[in-house]
């Protein structure tokens, strides 16, 4: 499984226009959104972009979480004080969560996606209040942006795989909340390839002159790469950038870079969906693993055993091949224990 992430949004391009050409090609999208400057641009329409946010969420399309007020002013921290917020500035700001969820007649998503990855702890019990079910960990909490690794280390890598891009856990507070992340950043910025491993425009669009031209080819590249690097794992691929960079370019232009990520993926056979979906399948493999596998080449089938019912749903994979070069067979799991016939 794999889907599209797009930070900072306000509606910027063509009030959401870049969605007409995700979902084109196949893709739901998450969209991170900068509440108060949703509309703030417009001209003879002055709710168009809440309209169609309201039809993508409605038609499945688009699922929606609530980045930040503004670039600098979060939900769950205060970014420029480097500080957590007071329970009276939790207290408003999430009534102004709850108003734009009644007044743009949506849902946010289950997965809470704060800017700049900052958060105070005292703000998860609001979190946990909203139906939040995950929430993007990249610092620890309480810890600000410019702190960190600074002043302040790292989060160490967390599971399953111990990494410091791809992980599903418990938080270091008293919560059902699990902390996630699918990109490799984990606010470590010494390797050469950081910049195209957690946005596929960075460096590649004039935005704040990273690029004096557009470069389609190479940011394709990067979305591919997001995508198989995240399938490969075994965990789900998320094809991440920001509104502004998709602002700069033509809609044909990154029309271009969505049709050649297509043609980079032909050889994978994946569900292009929504990530909180993804996010979903992954938790369920949090909460039991395979405690019996039986695989009878004579019969051709697998007999397997899980430890618990929340393995439907997951699949199983079976590779054809010694050296698993070839891609795998996946399989519905739909009962904790079955028995299944194999091509």
């Amino acid at each position: 499984q794999a889907g599209l992430l797009v930070d900072d949004c306000s509606g910027s391009y063509d009030h959401f226009g870049y969605v007409d050409s995700m979902v084109h090609h196949g893709w739901k999208a998450q969209l991170a959104l900068f509440t108060e400057t949703i509309d703030e641009v417009t001209h003879d329409d002055a709710d168009k972009a809440k309209r169609i946010l309201r039809s993508g969420w409605a038609d499945g399309n688009l699922d929606i979480m609530f980045h930040a007020l503004r670039y600098n002013e979060s939900f769950c921290f205060n970014h420029m004080k480097r500080a957590s917020l007071t329970k009276e500035e939790l207290d408003d700001r999430f009534e102004r969560w709850d108003w734009y969820e009644r007044t743009w007649q949506i849902k946010h998503s289950h997965w809470a996606h704060p800017h700049f990855g900052e958060i105070g702890k005292n703000a998860i019990p609001y979190f946990e209040q909203r139906d939040i079910l995950w929430i993007t960990y990249l610092l620890p909490f309480d810890a600000s942006w410019f702190d960190v690794p600074g002043k302040i280390d790292a989060l160490s890598n967390l599971p399953p795989y111990s990494h410091a891009g791809y992980y599903q856990c418990a938080l270091p507070v008293k919560t059902s909340i699990l902390g996630c992340n699918c990109v490799l950043d984990q606010k470590r910025r010494t390797s050469a390839d950081y910049v195209p491993q957690t946005d596929y425009l960075w460096n590649h669009t004039p935005f704040w002159n990273e690029s004096e031209h557009p470069q389609l080819e190479q940011a394709a590249r990067v979305l591919a790469l997001q995508i198989q690097r995240g399938l490969d794992s075994g965990f789900y691929g998320e094809g991440a950038t920001h509104e502004q960079r998709i602002a700069v370019l033509r809609k044909e232009e990154f029309k271009e870079i969505l049709e050649e990520a297509d043609r980079l993926l032909e050889r994978y056979h994946f569900e292009r969906t929504l990530i909180s979906h993804s996010l979903s399948i992954a938790r369920k493999r949090c909460y039991c693993h395979l405690v019996e596998l039986d695989f009878r080449h004579s019969k051709e089938v697998v007999a397997y055993t899980f430890s618990n019912t929340e393995a439907i749903g997951t699949q199983i994979q079976i590779y054809h091949d010694a050296e698993c070069g070839s891609l795998p067979e996946c399989i519905e799991v739909n009962s904790r224990t079955d028995i299944i016939h194999v091509v």
